[in-house]
């Protein structure tokens, strides 16, 4: 995969030749644990596989020094093609389980390729594209795509800056968001457990607001 990354490529093409390895390994080992083990022992040695082998593809896909945006694309296009191959792993019957492991290798996959969609992108679109692709990320991560991406000083620094203030201020709109919830999450519990009297049902808000607790009585 480095040597994709890393490599003069012009034109993206078919899967890579590391695809076809690990997907042939992946294939053989598979089909001898399955003969070997109950289907719930072999589903969970699919969830343990999922949560060893894409770990180590991200930080393979973070090893390469240097990316253009037609191999970031190519290494995309691999590792589409194994996450493929890894939701057809478990050769589920049950449709709701099967549905659940796709999910499991989907929003693991997710991370990866987040990174290469951003390393992919036009260097103006890409901080909106780290943003909205990897909301986990940190000002680290992001500063080592775009070293990644061989883009250099003074054009690195403003970028960074850029990513910390879309960053900062979305941070703070969820904070205003929380608050609001909150707040009216405060007042429906407040008038969801209190109880009017016939009487003041239909009666003015005037006299209504003189009946709750902490209120006092209007001039």
């Amino acid at each position: 995969m480095v040597d994709v990354a890393q490599s003069s490529l012009e034109v993206v093409g078919d899967q890579s030749k590391y695809v076809l390895t690990i997907k042939s390994i992946l294939t053989e080992t598979a089909g001898q644990y399955l003969k070997w083990l109950t289907q719930p022992r072999y589903r969970y040695f699919c969830d343990v596989l999922v949560g060893v082998l894409i770990p180590r593809l991200y930080s393979t896909v973070l090893r390469a020094r240097r990316y253009t945006e037609t191999t970031s694309q190519q290494v995309l296009l691999d590792m589409m093609a194994l996450k493929e191959a890894l939701v057809r792993l478990p050769a589920e019957t049950n449709e709701r389980k099967a549905k659940a492991f796709g999910k499991l290798v989907t929003r693991e996959m997710d991370r990866v390729e987040g990174v290469l969609k951003t390393l992919a992108s036009p260097l103006e679109s890409i901080v909106p594209t780290y943003v909205a692709l990897v909301p986990n990320g940190s000002e680290a991560d992001f500063s080592r795509l775009l070293d990644m991406k061989g883009v250099r000083y003074p054009d690195s620094s403003d970028l960074v800056d850029r990513y910390l203030a879309t960053t900062n201020k979305k941070r703070a709109e969820l904070s205003v968001a929380a608050g609001v919830a909150e707040g009216v999450a405060a007042v429906s519990s407040l008038f969801s457990n209190l109880t009017l009297p016939g009487n003041l049902v239909s009666a003015p808000f005037s006299t209504i607001r003189a009946r709750l607790p902490g209120t006092r009585p209007t001039n």
